[in-house]
């Protein structure tokens, strides 16, 4: 029986072109959605414990009221909510970041945070729990409450979460001592077979800690493809 006649060379160089082009175009796509800023990554970012914020405010913050037109639009009473209250406003910024508490009692369990634009008045404000979680998230546009998605809100609401605990670090170094943050009640475990040069964002994404690495290293998949194609269509091979 005649044995198959080898591949033309320039056929073989094809082949390994072409795949390592779609292997590149794969991994590069997964890279990107792996790192992607709209991906939610279930980290320690989003479960940072509010508690000390709290208690912060509680000791330093300011009487007022959070009016009943927002606490409603919160998912809370039509009523205004006296709170004690934190804000502040880097120089140079527009931007006015705001903590509060309740004052009286039966909301102590909630946090309540503020990005302020002074400019126009615009504003976003979330209700969170005292670990950190995010209940309910509003915008407001010109004077108008417009009830957002926690998923749409979530990662400003991290920005502004770390945002208000360092000024409370850097506002008590200069007036006493804070209290430390605290860790949430459940934090996160750690995984074992995670390698130590994986960002910490790109963890628990329930991939396989070799495809990660191959992920991480977009060259090194095709170059074992292009090892493999040799070997398969070696056209010198016997």
């Amino acid at each position: 029986m005649p044995s198959p006649e080898p591949l033309h060379h320039g056929v073989v160089v094809t082949l390994m072109a072409s795949l390592a082009a779609i292997i590149f175009v794969v991994v590069w796509a997964a890279n990107v959605t792996i790192a992607s800023p709209g991906v939610v990554h279930n980290t320690a970012v989003f479960e940072t414990s509010l508690e000390s914020l709290a208690e912060w405010v509680k000791a330093t913050g300011k009487e007022t009221v959070i009016r009943g037109g927002v606490t409603v639009a919160l998912g809370l009473p039509d009523t205004d909510l006296p709170v004690l209250q934190r804000g502040f406003r880097s120089e140079g910024e527009t931007l006015t970041h705001v903590c509060s508490v309740a004052s009286v009692p039966g909301h102590e369990e909630f946090v309540f945070v503020a990005s302020v634009d002074e400019g126009s008045g615009d504003a976003i404000v979330w209700r969170a729990t005292l670990n950190g979680r995010l209940v309910s998230s509003v915008k407001f546009y010109r004077g108008l409450a417009i009830k957002v998605s926690n998923e749409e809100t979530q990662a400003l609401f991290a920005a502004e979460k770390a945002s208000l605990l360092r000024e409370m670090q850097l506002r008590s170094f200069r007036t006493g001592t804070a209290p430390a943050p605290k860790p949430s009640p459940a934090p996160l475990q750690e995984p074992t077979n995670v390698e130590p040069n994986v960002p910490r964002a790109w963890r628990n994404t329930a991939l396989p800690s070799e495809l990660t690495i191959l992920l991480l290293h977009p060259w090194l998949l095709p170059a074992v493809a292009v090892i493999l194609t040799l070997a398969v269509f070696n056209p010198h091979r016997r």
